[in-house]
């Protein structure tokens, strides 16, 4: 049976949920200036990212419009079944849990998209 979460804790993680929403965008520019650093480092510096949710909530909160509105678990499916058809996934799936697997399709879907093609100077 469910236990009921004490006010407390959940007042803390409602403190620390809108803490994370104002401080996204110094968190995405800390990212980008750091690009050198490993998941490891970033998340060394940004413990609470490793709390469920927290990394689709930053993800909301710098890009609102964005298209991670509408991503589904068929889309993450497809992403998934592609990828080590493509060589990009070296690894099962299985036993991961749900936002492991959002997050990993997440990460390989640039590497299944072809690269544009730039003119220069036109």
């Amino acid at each position: 049976m469910l236990q009921p979460v004490p006010v407390k804790a959940a007042v803390q993680n409602s403190q620390v949920e809108e803490f994370m929403r104002d401080t996204a965008l110094y968190r995405a520019r800390w990212v980008r200036e750091n690009s050198g650093k490993s998941v490891h480092d970033v998340l060394q510096e940004f413990p609470q990212l490793t709390n469920p949710g927290m990394i689709a909530k930053d993800f909301q909160a710098i890009h609102p419009d964005s298209a991670m509105q509408t991503w589904t678990p068929e889309l993450e499916e497809k992403v998934l079944n592609l990828a080590p058809i493509k060589r990009k996934l070296q690894v099962s799936t299985d036993g991961l849990g749900q936002e492991t697997k959002t997050f990993l399709a997440l990460k390989i879907l640039p590497a299944l998209v072809p690269n544009s093609v730039y003119r220069v100077g036109r």
